[in-house]
C-alpha cells in the first residue's frame, strides 16, 4: 500500500489510463512503436518492403540498417522527451512543433511511396504522429505525485 491507502497497482493503473488517452500519450506510443519497427529493421527483420520506398525485399542492405539504428535512437529519444517533457515550455513546444512538421512531410512522402504496403502502413502512422505531436505541444504538465 502506498500513501493514503492507495495500492501501487491502482496508482499505476490511474497513471497509465490518464496518460494513454491524451495526445501526448498517443504520440509517445506511436513513437515507441516506430522505434521498435526501426530496431527490428536494423536487426535484420525481413520487412524491407515496408520501409525506405519499398525498393528492397527481405532484409535491408547494410547502410539502410545503420540508418534504421539511428532512427531507433531518435524515435526513442523523442518519445522520452514527449512523455517526460524535460525541456522548458518554450523549448518543448518548439521541439514538438518541429517534429510535427517533419512528420507532416513524412506523411506526404509515404503517400508518394511506390510501395503500396509502405503507403498503407506508414502514411496513417506519420499523420497520427503529426497531429498528436502538434496537439500535445501545449498540454499542461501535471504535477507528479
Amino acid at each position: 500500500m502506498g500513501s493514503r491507502g492507495v495500492t501501487w497497482a491502482a496508482r499505476y493503473d490511474r497513471c497509465v489510463a490518464t496518460h494513454l488517452f491524451t495526445a501526448r500519450g498517443a504520440a509517445t506510443m506511436l513513437l515507441l512503436g516506430s522505434s521498435g519497427f526501426q530496431a527490428a529493421l536494423a536487426a535484420g527483420a525481413p520487412w524491407a518492403h515496408l520501409a525506405y520506398g519499398g525498393g528492397h525485399s527481405g532484409t535491408l542492405p547494410g547502410h539502410l540498417r545503420a540508418t534504421s539504428a539511428v532512427a531507433t535512437v531518435a524515435y526513442a529519444a523523442l518519445a522520452a522527451t514527449v512523455a517526460r517533457r524535460p525541456l522548458p515550455e518554450t523549448g518543448q513546444r518548439r521541439l514538438q512543433s518541429g517534429a510535427a512538421a517533419l512528420f507532416t512531410v513524412g506523411t506526404a512522402l509515404n503517400l508518394a511511396s511506390p510501395s503500396l504496403p509502405e503507403k498503407l502502413t506508414w502514411s496513417p502512422v506519420a499523420a497520427a504522429l503529426a497531429i498528436s505531436l502538434w496537439r500535445s505541444r501545449a498540454e499542461p504538465v501535471k504535477a507528479r505525485s
